[in-house]
């Protein structure tokens, strides 16, 4: 844990700096082609990806994972007509929120928008984290630092193209969902 932990402040803060729209996430440019290469015993440390794809290379797809070993953790593309429109991944909870909040706030600037929410752990002990959104003029960053468990976080990052399309899903699921 504590290795993901450092490989994950490494490479995200040194991609960018504040101010600075940097596309890329964990080395992945997003607005474009999807390059990696399905998982082999071949190219397994070297970066790929892996779960089911209509077609080869995939080109809309949302439940991919992409294995970087620089990475330290699973990468969730969102692509688009073969391109990368978004990449989100998990963090280890409230164990690491303050870190990755530091380390995405180095690397957009001040959030748009934060959020202070309570939770309770199983003992029945309170936490209060941060929640933070950005909107940027190319890209809409989201950090969740704890979902229904406390163990596990979530940073969502995506094109104007890649929320266009999520919202449009959002909304077609809300109509079907409508009693």
């Amino acid at each position: 844990m504590q290795l993901r932990a450092f490989v994950a402040t490494s490479l995200l803060v040194t991609a960018g700096t504040a101010g600075a729209q940097d596309m890329t996430v964990y080395g992945i440019k997003l607005g474009e082609p999807f390059t990696l290469t399905k998982c082999s015993p071949e190219n397994i440390n070297t970066g790929c990806w892996n779960g089911y794809a209509k077609t080869d290379p995939p080109r809309d797809e949302k439940y991919l994972e992409i294995l970087l070993p620089t990475a330290g953790r699973l990468l969730h593309p969102l692509l688009i007509d073969g391109n990368v429109e978004g990449v989100s991944f998990l963090t280890d909870g409230i164990r690491d929120a303050d870190r990755v909040l530091a380390m995405l706030t180095e690397k957009y600037g001040k959030p748009t928008k934060t959020e202070r929410r309570a939770a309770r752990n199983l003992a029945g002990a309170t936490f209060v984290s941060t929640f933070a959104w950005w909107k940027l003029p190319h890209l809409r960053v989201e950090f969740r630092p704890h979902e229904n468990e406390l163990t596990s976080g979530a940073v969502i990052i995506m094109t104007l193209k890649g929320q266009a399309q999520e919202d449009k899903e959002s909304a077609q699921r809300a109509d079907k969902n409508k009693l």
